[in-house]
């Protein structure tokens, strides 16, 4: 762990994920994209306040959006926000995950998981395309699913990471 000035003067921590440096504390964006969630601007607002302050670290995923909502909501926040902000987008490390749905087919939101290989090999190619990049950052597998044996959803994931 390192400590380093922020924008504003300040100091933040930092931290070393293998090869990724970013800061100690995140945001996490699930809130601002399921239900209950603030507006379009008021969400893009809080992110640009997040990085104002230091921040540097966000955390999103594909399966953050509201039930009748528009699917990765959470990521094309994210998107909108970098894409506004005045700071040194270079600085920051998006992380999203892969391997989480939402369900809604009960009136309810639930969290369903899907774990096959073609499946999170999908959603990290749709999740780098709506945040414009070549490559995700840092890419999260959500939650193993009990239905795929785990050494298959792992190979998946190192054959995005090669």
């Amino acid at each position: 762990m390192e400590n380093t000035g922020s924008r504003g003067g300040g100091h933040r921590l930092m931290r070393r994920m293998g090869s990724i440096r970013t800061t100690a504390i995140g945001l996490g964006t699930m809130g601002l994209a399921i239900e209950k969630k603030p507006g379009r601007q008021e969400s893009i607002d809080i992110i640009h306040t997040a990085l104002d302050a230091g921040c540097r670290h966000i955390d999103t995923a594909w399966a953050y959006y509201e039930s009748g909502g528009e699917e990765q909501a959470a990521e094309k926040l994210v998107k909108a926000a970098l894409e506004t902000w005045d700071g040194p987008r270079g600085e920051v490390t998006v992380a999203t995950k892969a391997g989480h749905f939402r369900n809604f087919t009960d009136g309810r939101p639930t969290w369903g998981i899907d774990g096959r290989p073609e499946s999170l090999i999908r959603y990290a190619k749709q999740s780098a395309a709506v945040l414009s990049v070549e490559a995700i950052d840092l890419l999260y597998f959500h939650r193993p699913d009990p239905k795929v044996p785990y050494a298959e959803s792992i190979e998946a994931m190192k054959s995005l990471y090669d």
